[in-house]
């Protein structure tokens, strides 16, 4: 299930599905594209970091809130 962090919330029901404009698809690949890179930038910067375990522990345990429940 597609829940936007941002933004309004979609309309239309589980059996009607909403028909997104070629302007709001474009504006959602934008932003995959942009989380994709800052993600990958993430896993640069864990893998080359020097932090503590109890460290990234915490962020671990940051990114897993922000994530789909």
């Amino acid at each position: 299930m597609h829940t936007s962090l941002t933004g309004t919330p979609p309309t239309g029901t589980a059996t009607e599905p909403t028909r997104a404009t070629a302007e709001e698809l474009e504006h959602h690949k934008a932003a995959i594209a942009r989380l994709g890179h800052e993600l990958r930038a993430l896993v640069e910067a864990t893998v080359r970091t020097a932090a503590s375990p109890d460290a990234l522990h915490l962020v671990a345990d940051g990114v897993r809130q922000v994530g789909p429940s």
